[in-house]
């Protein structure tokens, strides 16, 4: 199975809630184990690791252009989240958006898949379940039928 490319956008620094952990730790001890747990081969970048981490110019296009998925927390409407998302539009249907907060999502992306989450063991174990849901239905939709009206 193809390795597919997961490219994470979100804020850099603390939630909105004074005690809450950084986004760095939820990231990393929320996002990347949820992703993994899947079975999906991911290859997984954050927005802004992608061109500090060595990589070529052409493979930083590449990652910032054309991921297989897009995984965007728009928790606090950080402006540099959301300038990313507008600018991958075209990937839309290969986008999932993350929340701590439904009134954190601009109305120009409800129509995408939306995943909200809380920083609690239920919630979890529900990221966990609707991350592998989503991806199921991006990687591997289920064929179109191709029965008539009539039945046939």
């Amino acid at each position: 199975m193809e390795t597919k490319r997961c490219l994470v956008l979100m804020p850099i620094g603390v939630t909105r809630r004074t005690e809450g952990p950084a986004f760095e730790a939820i990231y990393r001890h929320l996002f990347i184990p949820a992703l993994q747990a899947t079975g999906w081969p991911l290859e997984i970048f954050r927005g802004d690791d992608v061109m500090r981490s060595g990589m070529s110019l052409d493979e930083g296009r590449l990652w910032l252009q054309t991921p297989h998925l897009v995984l965007a927390d728009v928790t606090t409407q950080h402006s540099g989240v959301i300038h990313d998302l507008a600018l991958r539009a075209f990937l839309a249907d290969r986008t999932i958006l993350l929340s701590q907060d439904a009134a954190d999502i601009p109305a120009r992306f409800r129509d995408y898949r939306t995943i909200l989450y809380k920083l609690t063991e239920a919630g979890m174990a529900h990221l966990h379940q609707a991350l592998d849901q989503h991806l199921q239905d991006i990687f591997a939709p289920a064929p179109l039928s191709s029965s008539t009206p009539d039945g046939e």
